[in-house]
């Protein structure tokens, strides 16, 4: 069976493809629809700061600066940058970072500073549950006869 190059057909490629629609796709009809999302993709200039100031994105150093300085960043500004001065590895970190952060509302270097006693909101009470006292582990006494070196 031969092609024969006299049989294309030369309107095929400005006549549109009538496609099937698959069931399981929700296709939106109108742009004012409550369920429709639409991602922010703007990008100001303090946006731009955030991504090429390097003490935005150093671990634990950068909580600190924003806790100094009361500055924020976004997330898509943190893997951007992390991309940017870590590389890859920096970039799959600043990802994993921006993923804890949204799951339990700090970001990994929060939570270390949290964990430190650091965490900027505490009411100077201890935590529930606890007496507030310490707990000192006594020390053998070496006069009361122990006979380990």
């Amino acid at each position: 069976m031969a092609i024969d190059a006299t049989t294309i057909d030369a309107t095929a490629a400005s006549r549109p493809v009538q496609r099937e629609r698959s069931p399981g796709l929700a296709v939106m009809e109108s742009r004012d629809s409550p369920d429709r999302y639409e991602a922010e993709a703007e990008m100001s200039f303090g946006d731009f700061l955030d991504i090429i100031n390097p003490l935005q994105h150093i671990p634990v150093v950068s909580s600190i600066y924003r806790e100094i300085t009361g500055d924020t960043i976004k997330p898509s500004s943190k893997v951007i940058g992390g991309i940017l001065f870590g590389g890859p590895l920096g970039g799959m970190a600043s990802i994993a970072n921006a993923v804890v952060e949204e799951a339990q509302g700090k970001d990994i270097g929060g939570q270390i500073m949290a964990s430190l006693g650091f965490d900027g909101g505490g009411t100077g009470q201890p935590p529930a549950g606890s007496s507030g006292t310490s707990a000192v582990a006594a020390l053998p006494d070496r006069a009361a006869g122990s006979s380990a070196p």
